[in-house]
């Protein structure tokens, strides 16, 4: 096959095991956009998005945490960090296979 260049979906079929990598990438892009000249950003709900993507059971039950931490407690970054640990024990809980829960267990806040 030739090479795609400016066919991004062709690369992305193109990746096979690694093919949820473009979620690290959206991350990053979420937590330092070019239009904040790379500071501050939406990470959180970036971070939602790729748990989404990756496993709905995992997001949802991230996006349930941080819910009812933020009705609790309203301290936005508590409660990120309590879905964050959530998604980590939802991700082994439900048994995902090993990227998905290297990307949950190495993500960074």
């Amino acid at each position: 096959m030739a090479p795609a260049y400016g066919r991004p979906y062709v690369w992305f079929a193109n990746l096979g095991a690694m093919g949820r990598m473009p979620g690290r990438d959206c991350r990053a892009v979420g937590a330092w956009p070019l239009e904040l000249n790379f500071t501050g950003g939406k990470s959180v709900a970036t971070g939602l998005g790729v748990l989404l993507a990756m496993s709905w059971p995992v997001g949802l039950g991230a996006a349930t945490d941080f819910g009812i931490a933020l009705a609790l407690g309203r301290i936005v970054s508590l409660s990120s960090m309590l879905a964050a640990l959530a998604a980590i024990v939802l991700v082994c809980g439900f048994d995902q296979l090993l990227p998905y829960r290297l990307l949950v267990i190495g993500r960074r806040h």
